[in-house]
């Protein structure tokens, strides 16, 4: 947030829709309605930190953020084994750990269905390898609200997919093009 890795401001932001995968303790949220965005779902799986996340948003007093505690995957409603790590922007899936916490998942099209249909959305994931098992499962059709997407892709945290191609290549298939490299890599939709 200090160094705007994700390139935000007033302009690309005001009066847009947001999702925010991997909420964490809720910096992107409240800058989104800081800025000006008109509705966030802002999704964070582990309870401690979800907690962390609730009292920002209450601290915060934007009464725009919908705060949901899943896990988001490309299974719907089901029950996954976190491995809950000491800091809490590094849960994943794909690391092991002495402690663990039962999520309930979600899917992305789901938390799309959240919003206005006729509305377009910015989609922010930073989800510790899940972006593999979210975006590889989804169709240009499922992300054609989507208008702006802001990704960390961690490249060799999964345990089937590794590097940067794959996904890169999924996401200009959805017809993304990138416009920043910096931990975060934006890109924006062709058809805009």
């Amino acid at each position: 947030i200090e160094n705007n890795v994700y390139g935000l401001s007033r302009d690309s932001v005001i009066g847009k829709n947001i999702i925010d995968i991997g909420a964490n303790v809720g910096m992107f949220s409240i800058l989104a309605a800081y800025l000006g965005a008109k509705k966030i779902i802002a999704v964070e799986p582990v309870t401690e930190t979800f907690n962390m996340l609730k009292d920002n948003v209450v601290m915060s007093k934007f009464n725009n953020i919908d705060l949901y505690k899943n896990l988001v995957l490309n299974v719907k409603d089901a029950f996954v084994t976190l491995p809950i790590q000491d800091e809490s922007g590094h849960n994943s899936l794909y690391l092991n750990s002495t402690k663990y916490e039962t999520i309930k998942t979600t899917t992305l099209n789901d938390l799309l269905m959240k919003l206005p249909i006729n509305e377009d959305v910015i989609l922010k994931i930073d989800c510790e390898g899940s972006e593999y098992d979210i975006l590889l499962n989804m169709s240009k059709e499922d992300l054609t609200r989507v208008k702006t997407l802001h990704i960390e892709i961690h490249a060799n945290m999964h345990h089937l997919y590794k590097g940067f191609e794959i996904l890169e290549n999924k996401i200009s298939s959805f017809g993304f093009s990138k416009v920043r490299e910096y931990v975060m890599y934006s890109y924006t939709a062709d058809n805009n």
